[in-house]
């Protein structure tokens, strides 16, 4: 009994091990696969010339652009959990090589989670448009703010919200305004619309306190569509 009890303790024991080194791997593979496959679905396709794209993050990836613009040539190519790092590497690949007839830009929030500095998020959102400017002289560029947050939507939300900080996220966007640089684009601010009277995300236009819900991407629509359609 006490040799059967070992041998169960001890498969037991491998079997927790090999599930846990499985879900770290899966953890930290997937993720990677995951964004690989939709850098390259993004990838240039002459069918995509003279159209609408739209890149960021998840606030991107888990808008329903089509929905929203079908009347519309509208390509969503948002990647959740991507930085401004991100979209610098794969802006020639999934944007430059497109040559739409506009880009919609929204990025920055996933940076606070990197240990990013504000001054440096922000200069790498100009990165982008200086490269599209450059490269694509003839494509309208719109500069869409950063989402505000909510640490005090659940309590579980000031996790979910990490690091990311209102008052940077204000910052960012007031120099996206002022454009200093003197780059070319056109800014949007949708920020101001999503406050609570506290300068938060407010709750309804939330699921947890970062991402936006149904109403938030509502009032999102019904805020870009002029500049869809223009």
């Amino acid at each position: 009994m006490k040799e059967f009890l070992i041998i169960l303790f001890v498969l037991t024991t491998v079997i927790s091990v090999g599930i846990i080194i499985y879900l770290v791997r899966y953890i930290t593979i997937m993720p990677k696969l995951y964004y690989i496959e939709h850098v390259s679905t993004y990838g240039p396709n002459p069918r995509n010339h003279g159209k609408i794209i739209f890149i960021g993050d998840s606030e991107t990836e888990f808008y329903k652009t089509s929905i929203y613009f079908n009347d519309y040539p509208v390509l969503n190519m948002g990647i959740a959990g991507d930085t401004t790092d991100g979209v610098l590497k794969r802006l020639h690949q999934n944007v430059i090589l497109n040559k739409p007839k506009k880009v919609f830009l929204q990025i920055g929030t996933n940076d606070f989670g990197k240990r990013k500095k504000k001054e440096y998020i922000l200069n790498n959102i100009f990165k982008i448009v200086q490269i599209i400017n450059k490269e694509l002289p003839e494509t309208k560029v719109y500069v869409i703010s950063i989402y505000p947050v909510n640490s005090r939507v659940y309590n579980f939300s000031k996790f979910v919200v990490w690091r990311r900080k209102n008052k940077d996220i204000e910052y960012i966007n007031n120099q996206l305004s002022l454009n200093p640089i003197g780059a070319k684009y056109t800014y949007i601010d949708i920020a101001k619309r999503l406050k609570n009277s506290l300068g938060d995300l407010a709750k309804q236009y939330t699921v947890e306190g970062l991402h936006l819900n149904s109403n938030a991407y509502n009032l999102v629509s019904e805020i870009l569509l002029p500049y869809i359609k223009e």
